[in-house]
């Protein structure tokens, strides 16, 4: 599929791993769109395009003069560990880059996991503009909206709504996009499922078990490496890479279709038929973790 993607790298590691797992999978990335815009999160974006052998797009949400992050992050030693710049300029605003984009890969889908800052000016700018498919890392489905869900955590019990950092991002942006955007296929995977799939050391002694098959793959592991083994965290939240899996394989979920909406900063979903919007309620997890290992 042609592919827009969506993104805050810089700020997590696993939208890095997303786009990696997106590459490996063969989604033709056509634009890379990147909020704000800091110059160290283009830095990272243009060394996965060059590692992997993208000529795409970067786009910006807006001009920042910001060059970097911290030092020792994990995207400064992306950078040093391959040998890039850790400064870099887009190659003009997102917004404006999805007029080309999408004049030449008119059926493009999308997929966002930062704030649908650029997305959504966009379409707040071109409100009769139709797209197929939309998937967003973003939002919350109560417990009580699905009752088969399987993994729960206590922390969530309960509750209605959640501020969900994406789609708070850029507010005026994301309610546009989950009521009033022309979207055949809107979904959300929000926190209710993210903050189950965990990838640990051991699940990543069980990925080296498999021999990388692409650039894009080996990229993913080396950057896990230097993750979990220099960087010394024992695990990562999975919140974008099982977003974008749920884009390629929206089957291997279970959906509720639903009205997404904003109330203190909080967002929730309203179950609801006939909206054309669905929330990820669970997901198959051992389909899910077998398709981040092969790449497919």
């Amino acid at each position: 599929m042609d592919l827009i993607v969506e993104t805050d790298i810089g700020h997590d590691p696993d939208d890095y791993f997303a786009l990696c797992y997106l590459q490996a999978a063969g989604a033709d990335i056509r634009a890379i769109l990147v909020t704000p815009g800091h110059r160290y999160q283009v830095a990272i974006a243009r060394m996965f395009c060059q590692e992997v052998g993208l000529d795409i797009p970067i786009g910006i949400a807006k001009e920042t003069d910001v060059v970097k992050t911290g030092g020792k992050s994990f995207h400064m030693g992306l950078l040093r560990r391959y040998g890039y710049p850790e400064e870099d300029l887009g190659d003009g605003f997102g917004y404006e880059l999805l007029d080309s984009v999408l004049g030449d890969h008119p059926e493009s889908e999308v997929f966002v996991c930062g704030p649908v800052k650029s997305l959504g000016r966009y379409m707040m700018g071109h409100p009769d503009r139709r797209f197929g498919r939309v998937t967003m890392q973003g939002g919350f489905l109560p417990y009580d909206a699905h009752r088969h869900q399987v993994a729960r955590l206590e922390k969530f019990e309960g509750l209605r709504r959640v501020p969900t950092f994406n789609l708070n991002g850029g507010k005026e942006e994301g309610v546009f996009l989950a009521s009033k955007a022309k979207v055949d296929d809107l979904r959300f995977v929000g926190k209710n499922v993210c903050h189950t799939m965990v990838y640990d050391r051991e699940r990543h002694a069980w990925m080296w078990e498999r021999k990388p098959e692409s650039m894009a793959m080996e990229l993913f592991l080396d950057g896990m490496d230097y993750y979990l083994q220099e960087k010394g965290h024992p695990e990562k939240k999975f919140h974008d890479p099982t977003a974008a899996f749920c884009h390629l394989h929206p089957d291997a979920g279970t959906w509720v279709e639903g009205r997404p909406y904003c109330e203190g900063g909080q967002w929730g979903t309203i179950p609801q038929d006939g909206t054309g919007v669905r929330v990820l309620a669970d997901i198959d997890r051992e389909r899910f973790w077998n398709g981040i290992r092969n790449g497919e």
